[in-house]
């Protein structure tokens, strides 16, 4: 199944497997789950797991929440089943790899054995790549590697990887959600774990990074969900908008699924509208820095209202000073050794000088290592 969409400057194509569905995030969320419903039925009629499509419809609308608002390009799900559910003997399916011990079989065999439907959530992003350094002394694929490993611990599998001419990273790793009283969520809700199996992908010539990822809630879809982010991120062409990039490949146009992008729909402008836009700092893992001065850095240390620590070799231990002020911001380099270098709006790099402050407007990014913070309206 190709799928064909753009996303601001960039033109992107991915090609997903044909058992995937689409969330429907273009949709009600009753007419995306009614879909879910029929598709459930084609996939498992006839099997003993039809009786779990109540268990994994509310597993589908979890996992669409989840994804609501968020910026990505495309999104989709697939539906798994354990041998138990699926009325297959776990015997001769679960040998496991060689060199399992003992008790990862055994751990594997019970999770085969739990009769139930996983729903996997697919998802694809698209952002800015953070320019490369002349004589940085490694690739940026390492610099991503390393800040990741940085960004979600050791205990994160990070491993860089290579698709054809495609350089990137995948990582493996659990996160919780807090969605107590948020969208459909009860407000007594327990967090949602999700196993995350993520692959970054690097096209700096169009300077963009895409994000595939794959989030299953039971670690028994946890091969399934690696493999099918690694599937989907293998597919990924990626050209500048209307730019002379690598050319799509040809695709049968009547397998292709509509992606819904938004678009901006003009207003009469109001009072409000009319005020100048108040700039806010977007931190490399989301959220906005706090008002006041920041000190950025992988020990920060001096006076400031407040610091945050990047946990990465390629950060000085105090960076950067980040001033929010007054719906502005500023930056200040502090003598790191590696610099701070600003991409303004138009595309130049700005190298910071040490110890002099340098405004920053809408649309700038300010780079300093191997993270990026944007700045945007509020």
């Amino acid at each position: 199944m190709d799928l064909t969409t753009r996303a601001g400057e960039w033109e992107v194509l991915l090609t997903a497997p044909a058992d995937v569905g689409d969330f429907g995030l273009h949709q009600d969320a009753d007419v995306a789950a009614a879909a879910f419903r029929r598709q459930f039925a084609r996939a498992f009629a006839g099997t003993p797991v039809a009786e779990h499509g109540a268990a994994a419809e509310a597993q589908f609308r979890q996992a669409r929440e989840l994804l609501v608002g968020r910026p990505v390009l495309w999104s989709g799900f697939l539906m798994l089943m354990t041998p138990a559910a699926a009325g297959t003997p776990v015997e001769g399916v679960v040998d496991g790899e060689a060199g399992d011990s003992p008790e990862e079989l055994a751990r594997l065999r019970a999770l085969a054995e739990v009769p139930a439907v996983f729903v996997i959530q697919l998802s694809v992003q698209v952002g800015r790549l953070a320019p490369h350094v002349p004589g940085a002394p490694m690739s940026q694929a390492a610099s991503l590697a390393r800040a990741l490993r940085g960004r979600y611990g050791q205990e994160a599998g990070v491993h860089q990887v290579r698709y054809g001419t495609v350089d990137g990273v995948a990582t493996v790793r659990t996160v919780e959600h807090e969605v107590a009283g948020t969208g459909t969520f009860a407000a007594d809700s327990p967090p949602v774990e999700h196993l995350l199996a993520e692959v970054s992908l690097l096209f700096p010539a169009e300077e963009a990074l895409v994000t595939v990822t794959a989030a299953a809630t039971h670690g028994a879809a946890l091969q399934d969900a690696v493999l099918l982010a690694g599937s989907i991120a293998g597919g990924v062409r990626l050209r500048a908008a209307g730019g002379s990039g690598e050319e799509p490949a040809e695709r049968d146009a009547s397998s292709e699924v509509p992606v819904a992008v938004p678009v901006a729909v003009p207003v009469a402008p109001s009072p409000e509208a009319a005020a100048p836009t108040r700039l806010g700092a977007l931190l490399p893992w989301g959220g906005w820095a706090p008002a006041g001065r920041t000190l950025l850095g992988r020990a920060p240390r001096g006076s400031a209202d407040h610091v945050l620590t990047l946990d990465d070799e390629s950060v000085s231990r105090t960076h950067v000073a980040l001033d929010v002020t007054d719906g502005a911001v500023a930056a200040t380099d502090l003598g790191s050794t590696n610099g701070t270098v600003v991409r303004r709006r138009d595309g130049e790099l700005e190298r910071l000088v040490p110890g002099v402050r340098a405004e920053l407007g809408e649309g700038d990014e300010l780079n300093l290592g191997a993270f990026v913070i944007q700045v945007a309206g509020r």
